[in-house]
């Protein structure tokens, strides 16, 4: 459609001008001997200058400029968190579930990841922009694929595999900004788990939170406390692996009280 566009467009000036330039030759034939062709040369030079530009007529507009640096990848994250908030909006609406808005990452924390997982390259972060679906644990499968049907990349996380015995689904998808977006799948129960009090009560609600506390009968948050000591650590270390197995048995005891 955009190159049947372009070319009766660029036919329709090409009539226009040639209509013009009879229109030179009769008004100099008037005047005179020699003024037809004196007022189609001027013409005809002027539209030898106009011509770059005329032939950008009816072009499609370039596609954004793909960021690199890490200054460029980095102020595209407001566009980027917009959309994928209004996706999971929608999704969230859809399945009865709420939607965690985080902040975008803070800039060191962002150089910092950049540094040490993808080797200094700003292009290969994927979750400047994120934020977490909450819904519960049996609709947590038709989130997933209601993400995949809308382009993202959904990766369902396995506790019994996972290194500190996480569970709950990661997504990640192109966005019009130019740069991808994190979007989070979890459980309550997840959320107690895996987030500091402070946070997840704020996140569930208060009636939420104790219920899921007097549910899974063990403390919240002690996710977020393993993880974080856990990532300062070398992975082989003893220090981290004790960490690990600690996690893991407290995630499992979440999910043998409800949790996902």
């Amino acid at each position: 459609f955009a190159g049947a566009a372009a070319f009766f467009g660029a036919l329709a000036v090409g009539g226009a001008l040639y209509a013009g330039m009879e229109l030179l030759g009769d008004l100099g034939d008037r005047l005179g001997p020699g003024y037809r062709d004196l007022f189609q040369g001027v013409a005809g030079m002027a539209l030898l200058g106009a011509g770059p530009k005329l032939a950008k007529l009816g072009k499609p507009a370039s596609t954004p400029k793909t960021p690199k640096t890490f200054e460029e990848v980095y102020a595209k994250a407001p566009a980027a968190k917009a959309e994928i908030d209004t996706i999971a909006d929608d999704i969230a609406a859809q399945y009865g579930g709420k939607v965690a808005k985080a902040p975008i990452k803070s800039e060191a924390r962002a150089r910092e990841k950049i540094d040490n997982d993808y080797g200094g390259d700003a292009t290969r972060i994927k979750d400047l922009a994120r934020n977490t679906i909450i819904v519960e644990s049996d609709q947590i499968n038709s989130v997933a694929a209601e993400l995949g049907k809308r382009g993202a990349n959904v990766k369902v996380i396995d506790g019994a595999a996972n290194e500190m015995g996480y569970s709950g689904v990661n997504s990640t998808m192109q966005t019009r900004a130019g740069i991808p977006g994190e979007i989070q799948v979890n459980s309550p129960e997840m959320i107690y788990a895996k987030e500091p009090e402070p946070l997840a009560r704020v996140l569930l609600g208060d009636d939420t939170y104790n219920a899921v506390a007097a549910k899974t009968q063990v403390p919240g948050g002690l996710g977020h406390k393993y993880y974080e000591d856990f990532r300062v650590l070398d992975k082989a270390s003893p220090e981290a692996q004790a960490i690990a197995d600690k996690s893991k048995a407290y995630y499992e005891a979440v999910r043998g009280n409800g949790g996902n």
